[in-house]
């Protein structure tokens, strides 16, 4: 008789008990009309063609009101926080565990499996539980074949990246809410800065691969 293919990560499985970890907040339902910004070139014209590099300053397609400002700030907030926050290692080992569930394992010793667990914990422990999460989903639903750790921390980059992207999105809204006529060139946040290492990172890889530099910017 087999044993489970995870009974791995901490030598038993992990129980419903395990500790909670923050979600990614839902986005208010007037994000979408406040996050199709208008891109403006030098000689102030907004551009049409899809140009974004001669983009000098972003406005919102409309002001915010007094009540989406106030949710949009606690959305970011939140948001934050969540990207942010590393998950507990036993959310991360249980979700470990139920991506390779899919994949078939011969039987191991528990001793070394138990080892491999600590391995995944000690290695992905500073991932967040959105990223866990988003990766592990990417994972099940582009490949045959259960990962390495390495792999699954390539994926994460990739996949925090996506999610950085959309964070410096709201943090430009709540930028230009600020601005007069709400139009100003972007602003360089913290998060905006994250997204821009991840890309970087992710370009560097894609160019060693042979492949296409991934492209800059709010899009």
């Amino acid at each position: 008789m087999t044993t489970s293919k995870l009974t791995v990560l901490d030598g038993k499985r992990p129980g419903p008990a395990v500790a909670k970890a923050r979600e990614l907040p839902e986005p208010p339902p007037f994000l979408d009309s406040l996050t199709s910004f208008e891109r403006i070139d030098i000689n102030g014209e907004v551009i049409k063609d899809g140009d974004w590099g001669r983009t000098r300053q972003y406005r919102l397609p409309r002001p915010p009101t007094d009540d989406e400002l106030k949710g949009l700030v606690n959305y970011f907030n939140a948001y934050v926080v969540a990207l942010g926050q590393p998950a507990p290692p036993e959310r991360l080992k249980a979700r470990v565990h139920a991506v390779l569930e899919h994949y078939y394992v011969p039987d191991r010793d528990p001793r070394v499996e138990t080892a491999i667990g600590q391995d995944w914990a000690d290695l992905c422990g500073h991932l967040s539980w959105p990223v866990i999460t988003a990766t592990a989903q990417e994972w099940l639903r582009t490949r045959t074949r259960r990962p390495t750790i390495a792999e699954f921390l390539d994926l994460a980059e990739e996949q925090y990246l996506v999610l950085a992207h959309r964070g410096a999105l709201l943090e430009t809204v709540l930028h230009l809410a600020d601005c007069e006529n709400h139009r100003c060139r972007p602003l360089e946040t913290p998060l905006m800065e994250a997204e821009a290492r991840q890309r970087r990172k992710a370009s560097a890889r894609a160019i060693k691969a042979g492949s296409a530099p991934i492209a800059g910017g709010l899009v």
